[in-house]
């Protein structure tokens, strides 16, 4: 059988691509292999994206670089995934850089996310979740069919949402999330850090799970 491979981007990973490693066979960097040699790629967290690649100036609390080599590097891998159907994992800065590169923005500055918190999934359960970042995906003006948001703050944390122009307004049922499939771009989005958690961790089950059925193949969790 032929090994899985992943893709990883080189900012901010563990050597061993952990959890993902558990997932697939073998973890190799995309500098020194091409997106579409691979089985999926993952996109790891950071310091914010700059906001240009969603259109927008940037907030005052944007943590960016103007230029950017990894912005350019993982948005080049991204959409190289995008064009060759290769499944994309996104974690926290990866997972807002998915939510870009589909269309959709971010909200630029939320508060309550800097700690481990309970999120809930589409099937009612609930997950500890490990949390450190200060912006989100913003799905609101995104097409409802290109996206399923799997799991949530199971209480919203933020006390507001901003973008470079101010406090958004979101729906009076909105639910923050965490954890967002992106079908037609076979991508998985996860606000947390599965990496910082033990394997055995059922948040990391879950994810690993969600992994499995992302890549399409049987391997062993």
């Amino acid at each position: 059988m032929k090994p899985l491979i992943l893709g990883y981007s080189p900012w901010s990973s563990p050597d061993d691509c952990h959890p993902f490693n558990n997932v697939f066979n073998e973890c190799v960097s995309l500098q020194d292999i091409q997106v579409g040699e691979c089985d999926a790629i993952v996109l790891w967290g950071g310091t914010d994206i700059n906001p240009k690649y969603y259109g927008q100036a940037p907030h005052t609390l944007t943590y960016h670089h103007e230029h950017s080599t990894r912005d350019k590097l993982e948005w080049m891998w991204l959409h190289s995934a995008l064009l060759q159907d290769v499944p994309i994992i996104g974690v926290c800065r990866g997972a807002q850089l998915i939510c870009a590169g589909v269309g959709g923005t971010l909200f630029q500055h939320v508060t309550g996310h800097q700690s481990t918190h309970a999120i809930e999934t589409k099937d009612g359960k609930v997950y500890q979740s490990s949390s450190a970042h200060h912006q989100m995906l913003n799905l609101l003006n995104l097409p409802k069919d290109t996206y399923e948001v799997l799991a949530w703050s199971k209480n919203n944390r933020s006390k507001q949402y901003e973008d470079a122009n101010g406090v958004v307004v979101v729906p009076d049922d909105f639910k923050e999330p965490e954890i967002v499939l992106f079908p037609k771009a076979k991508a998985l989005a996860v606000q947390g850090h599965p990496e910082w958690q033990d394997l055995h961790d059922p948040f990391n089950q879950y994810v690993l799970e969600l992994v499995q059925q992302l890549v399409g193949k049987e391997v062993a969790v």
